[in-house]
């Protein structure tokens, strides 16, 4: 049997990040913002991560979200398991865990075309001006590496 990877051609995956930012299509994105394979939302009102409630989860599932991954920085940070619970009640999924981690999820998800939202909050945000020192890039015809190898931001496999 042959096996052969599609990564969702014309969909926003994440190519690296680091402790400040992330990288989609070769820029370098600061919290707070949501990402979906279809837009990166940086002018949305996200609140700081023990903020978050439930109207804002209905609102990221009323863009198409069927599972939200919510990024807590570098270090796990667990929801309350009362707005998990509430956001079941009415069938929306989401799952915090620490941002590189929500990173690679959220590429796994897109290339197996799932409805998936990637929520980074108020609180994680940029301390320093970050750059693309060994970025990964996306390319017209998929992802290539930036040669720069001096550090800084991980590349983020397409899974």
């Amino acid at each position: 049997m042959k096996f052969s990877f599609d990564a969702a051609p014309g969909s926003l995956m994440i190519t690296g990040y680091d402790e400040d930012s992330i990288v989609v299509r070769g820029r370098s994105i600061c919290p707070p913002l949501l990402l979906t394979p279809e837009a990166l939302h940086e002018d949305l009102e996200i609140p700081a991560l023990s903020a978050i409630a439930l109207p804002l989860l209905q609102s990221i599932a009323q863009r198409g979200a069927e599972i939200i991954l919510i990024g807590t920085g570098p270090r796990q940070v667990f929801l309350p398991s009362a707005l998990v619970r509430e956001a079941a009640g009415v069938s929306i999924g989401v799952e915090a865990m620490n941002t590189p981690a929500a990173c690679r999820s959220y590429n796994v998800l897109v290339s197996e075309h799932r409805a998936v939202a990637l929520l980074l909050p108020a609180d994680w945000r940029c301390e320093r001006e970050s750059t693309l020192r060994g970025a990964m890039t996306n390319g017209q015809d998929g992802l290539s590496a930036a040669g720069d190898t001096r550090g800084g931001l991980l590349p983020c496999p397409p899974f």
